[in-house]
């Protein structure tokens, strides 16, 4: 609370109200990490990920009125999702086979996606 006075036709000050900062830390995402300033009103966390993933949305989220904006909400959901390739197809009197980090190789089916670190073989038909 401030106190204002009239003196001989004035008043001592003016109050102002500032919104308050955020108290918390920015939210964390799993994959992911968070870089920020400061945790004043108007302040932002920007998002990155892990290699092998992605950002879902929005990468930035904002200090207001003492809250961080909700990473979870429809409109600004922000998460780190696996970096996929497309499906390449298959090649003609071939066969093409998935190999996950030299462990374990398998027949490309039509359905299979290609997590971030898969390989792919192609044999020709003798």
């Amino acid at each position: 609370m401030t106190n204002v006075t009239c003196i001989q036709g004035y008043l001592t000050a003016k109050p102002l109200c500032e919104p308050k900062h955020c108290t918390t830390h920015p939210y964390w995402i799993k994959n992911g990490y968070v870089k920020y300033q400061n945790r004043r009103h108007g302040g932002y966390a920007e998002y990155s990920c892990r290699n092998g993933y992605k950002l879902s949305n929005h990468r930035i989220l904002r200090c207001l009125f003492g809250q961080w904006e909700s990473p979870y909400d429809r409109s600004n959901l922000i998460q780190c999702v696996a970096d996929t390739c497309l499906h390449p197809g298959f090649i003609h009197h071939g066969k093409t086979y998935v190999v996950n980090y030299g462990t374990s190789r398998y027949a490309l089916s039509a359905n299979i996606t290609l997590r971030h670190g898969a390989s792919l073989q192609y044999e020709c038909d003798p």
